[in-house]
């Protein structure tokens, strides 16, 4: 994906020249296939650019809060909310989800989470905080959704799939169950690369799919074209 100053989309623009990390195709396909049937409000947790939470606006979420630590990405997701269609919808905070206080629970909280752990680090601090887990790790945002979450809500994430297990493993020690996976695969001969979660407070039969991105460089599938055909420009 190329770091253009601004993002277009079908529906709204994100500028992310002030984020460590720029809009992806992670955080589209987690926004694109989050569940929001019965979706009234939403979290976002690490918001980068804001892209996630727009995504979600765009596909009918009543409100969207959104929370970032980078004093900078937090201004520019401010800024693309308030010069998106949804500006009464969305709200963003510059706080840590361990010091956040909601008024209210979430029948959805999402995050495309920093997941490297004891990895090489950039000299640039922002980055830093984008990428490694050191401030946001997986046992801190699933005793977060099990205090804050509706009871027939969910958590909706995207990983590395090394981190499938202990995701999962993580989950279960806050009785929050899997629902429905779906793994990423960024070619068609390729390995998986990531997997998209969903989990509830209610243990069912999980629902598992699989997405791969291109056939060739620049050839997108046909399941990856319907999943983000309402916001990619090219779709």
């Amino acid at each position: 994906m190329v770091h253009r100053p601004t993002f277009r989309f079908k529906q709204f623009e994100v500028q992310h020249d002030r984020c460590a990390m720029k809009v992806n195709t992670d955080g589209v396909l987690l926004g694109a296939w989050a569940g929001v049937d019965g979706v009234q409000r939403a979290l976002d947790v690490g918001t980068g650019s804001g892209i996630i939470a727009l995504m979600l606006a765009q596909r009918g979420v009543a409100r969207v809060e959104a929370l970032e630590i980078d004093p900078e990405a937090a201004a520019q997701a401010a800024e693309n909310f308030a010069a998106s269609p949804w500006a009464g919808e969305l709200t963003g905070q510059c706080v840590p989800l361990q010091q956040y206080q909601p008024t209210a629970p979430f029948d959805l909280i999402i995050s495309n989470p920093p997941y490297f752990n004891n990895a090489y680090k950039t000299p640039l601090a922002n980055r830093n905080l984008a990428r490694h887990n050191d401030t946001l790790p997986l046992t801190d945002l699933m005793a977060f959704v099990a205090q804050w979450l509706t009871t027939d809500g969910r958590l909706a994430i995207i990983l590395p799939i090394d981190l499938e297990v202990p995701a999962t493993t993580t989950a279960s020690l806050h009785h929050l169950y899997p629902t429905r996976c779906c793994y990423v695969k960024g070619t068609a001969g390729g390995e998986i690369k990531r997997i998209m979660l969903q989990y509830g407070r209610k243990q069912q039969s999980l629902t598992t799919t699989t997405v791969t991105i291109e056939t060739a460089p620049l050839q997108y599938t046909a399941e990856y074209r319907e999943l983000t055909k309402d916001f990619y420009l090219a779709f």
